[in-house]
């Protein structure tokens, strides 16, 4: 993930910085939260991964979907499959929406969340009890019901 989140789009994170990485147990470990990889099926490597935060309210924060830069692509069908789990999931337990945060250098994975149904918001619009990332600055939000059309 850091290979990802340093290499490609040149972020300043560490473990350090990223609360969700430094307490994954909290952050995936509770009660409607989950986290998903996808395994490259002839190395065993991890080429792609996606965390959902439940946050009280009846929301699901998206964390941490990343893919490998080789594995993308819609004829890959890696980040449909993460994306698809994930809403799944979200959907099993009862969550009603599903937000997530990004930075603005991500603009081919902020046409996946349009085209998946998730729309703008601001900031202020986010439940109180999510915290973003240090970097973020695209939000955006969809109803479960609305990701499970796609």
């Amino acid at each position: 993930m850091l290979g990802i989140q340093r290499d490609e789009f040149g972020l300043s994170l560490t473990r350090d910085n990223q609360p969700d990485l430094k307490d994954v147990g909290r952050f995936f470990g509770a009660p409607g939260s989950g986290f998903w990889v996808a395994v490259d099926p002839d190395s065993d490597a991890i080429v792609g991964c996606i965390g959902l935060e439940a946050v009280p309210g009846g929301t699901g924060a998206m964390r941490k979907f990343m893919v490998a830069r080789q594995w993308r692509g819609r004829g890959a069908g890696v980040a449909e499959a993460l994306h698809g789990t994930f809403v799944a999931h979200a959907a099993a337990v009862g969550l009603r929406a599903i937000i997530l945060a990004t930075v603005t250098s991500t603009q081919a994975a902020q046409r996946f969340y349009e085209r998946a149904g998730y729309r703008r918001v601001t900031r202020e619009e986010l439940p109180a009890a999510y915290s973003p990332g240090v970097l973020d600055t695209v939000f955006m939000q969809a109803p479960v019901t609305k990701l499970l059309q796609h």
